[in-house]
């Protein structure tokens, strides 16, 4: 939900320092807003396939950097979502706390 606080100041700085920003929202008026504020990618997370749009828009990389205020809910899906080196920065729990364990995935991620 890059469309929030936390995540239009997360735009505005990343794209102040250079980065190339992908963001996700659910709404086109968000995702518009998104765009104005610097994301040069922006997704509708109810109708696109996250992980493939980022990996078509960086080569078949991911993202090398994923703030996520989700948690839980989104820990598997983020971990797909990441370059290989790539780092998740969870910044809120927002989809809770407890989820099955994904470290496996996590450690084949790392290893790429």
């Amino acid at each position: 939900m890059a469309a929030a606080g936390i995540g239009t100041h997360a735009i505005q700085v990343a794209a102040a320092l250079g980065a190339r920003v992908a963001a996700t929202a659910g709404s086109a008026e968000r995702l518009d807003r998104c765009r104005e504020l610097g994301a040069e990618l922006a997704l509708d997370y109810h109708s696109e396939h996250i992980a493939d749009a980022l990996r078509e828009a960086t080569d078949g990389r991911g993202a090398d950097v994923i703030l996520d205020n989700m948690g839980a809910k989104a820990l598997a899906d983020n971990i797909d979502r990441l370059a290989p080196g790539g780092r998740l920065v969870i910044i809120g729990m927002q989809g809770g706390v407890k989820r099955r364990s994904t470290w496996a995935s996590c450690c084949a991620r790392a290893g790429r």
